[in-house]
């Protein structure tokens, strides 16, 4: 019977290729079968990788485009808020100058780039200078608010339909319902909208107020400048539990 056994030896194993280094000589085994020599998987690895490689450079990519540049003045100027995207796809905002009358513009834009004014403010009854974005109410049209403007100059809430129909929901007086209102709104849980002033009411610094889609405004806070704070800037965000919460700054006295 033959000696299926061998030496790691060129003299007793001719058939066996070997490994000469300089520390002396070596036999390499033939490949067991059905595994991979670990040169050939390691070139295999290394080509996967070199495939792999453009893929994550191409991910990693950053294009920039511009959509519309305010260069023409009544198509508004100083769009200082972000914007808000309606339910049909296109994007919605304000401006806080320009329009056909100076006093900002609230304007729809697409995707591509094409835009639309919807309103320009006239500083009459409808207000001036919106800072604040917009925001979709559940009935599918937008509102927002104006820093001045309306009946006594103090800022107004509106409601804009898609179409650029445009109603005054309520007009700041400067007294108990609070003046210059700097930020947009938030819908809550229960279909009125809540925002912040920056100034009036009791204290004069400003307050936190619901207003009901008729146009109806409570004041739930009234700022003292105290621990409380002093001129909200920002408006508010709504939990799970529906509590509000925003931010107020304090004034030195």
């Amino acid at each position: 019977m033959k000696n299926e056994n061998c030496v790691k030896s060129e003299d007793t194993c001719p058939h066996l290729p070997s490994l000469h280094d300089r520390k002396g000589t070596s036999a390499m085994t033939e490949p067991v079968s059905g595994r991979t020599p670990l040169l050939i998987l390691l070139i295999r690895l290394f080509w996967a990788a070199v495939l792999v490689l453009p893929t994550f450079d191409a991910q990693a990519a950053i294009f920039f485009t511009t959509l519309h540049s305010f260069q023409v003045a009544t198509n508004g100027a100083n769009p200082e808020a972000g914007l808000v995207q309606g339910s049909d796809g296109n994007f919605y905002g304000t401006t806080s100058a320009g329009g056909a009358y100076g006093y900002g513009t609230v304007f729809e834009i697409t995707t591509n780039g094409a835009l639309a004014i919807l309103h320009s403010f006239t500083n009459g009854t409808d207000g001036v200078g919106p800072v604040a974005g917009l925001v979709q109410g559940k009935d599918g049209n937008f509102y927002g608010t104006t820093s001045a403007g309306g009946v006594d100059g103090d800022g107004t809430v509106f409601e804009i339909t898609a179409s650029g129909v445009l109603t005054g929901l309520h007009s700041f007086t400067g007294g108990d319902d609070g003046s210059q209102p700097m930020a947009g709104l938030v819908q809550g849980s229960d279909g009125n909208f809540y925002g912040t002033t920056s100034a009036g009411d009791a204290y004069g610094y400003g307050n936190v107020f619901k207003l009901t889609t008729n146009g109806a405004l409570t004041t739930l806070h009234s700022f003292t400048n105290g621990t409380d704070g002093a001129s909200p800037v920002a408006g508010l965000v709504q939990d799970s539990t529906g509590n509000f919460y925003g931010t107020a700054v304090r004034r030195r006295k």
